[in-house]
């Protein structure tokens, strides 16, 4: 597949991804290497969690969520000199198939 867009973001940033699924099925956006609440995971798994913390994981067909993600230090370049870290995010409802379908991409977190 082709990777989606660069989310891109500076050391102590709030990144909100506005996603909305214009595709035919499900989708959700899955984060690493930045800070999110149970509300902004976009997994989903039985952890006994009600409802309304499993919205994030299950984006349906013309339907939006808003993804509220943090760039905290830890998120950031780890070498001396290093001005930004890659980390990725994808959907991860249904990983394989998601990911072949094109919805994989870059995170960038990159000092100020």
């Amino acid at each position: 597949g082709i990777l989606g867009p660069v989310i891109r973001a500076e050391v102590g940033d709030v990144i909100l991804v506005h996603f909305k699924n214009l595709a035919s099925r499900p989708y959700s956006l899955h984060a690493h290497g930045v800070l999110y609440e149970k509300s902004s995971e976009g997994s989903v798994y039985d952890d006994e969690s009600t409802d309304w913390f499993k919205e994030d994981g299950e984006v349906k067909p013309n339907n939006s969520y808003i993804y509220v993600w943090y760039a905290n230090r830890r998120s950031g370049p780890v070498q001396s000199g290093a001005a930004c870290r890659s980390w990725i995010y994808y959907s991860d409802l249904n990983l394989e198939k998601d990911i072949q379908s094109g919805l994989i991409g870059p995170i960038l977190i990159c000092e100020k």
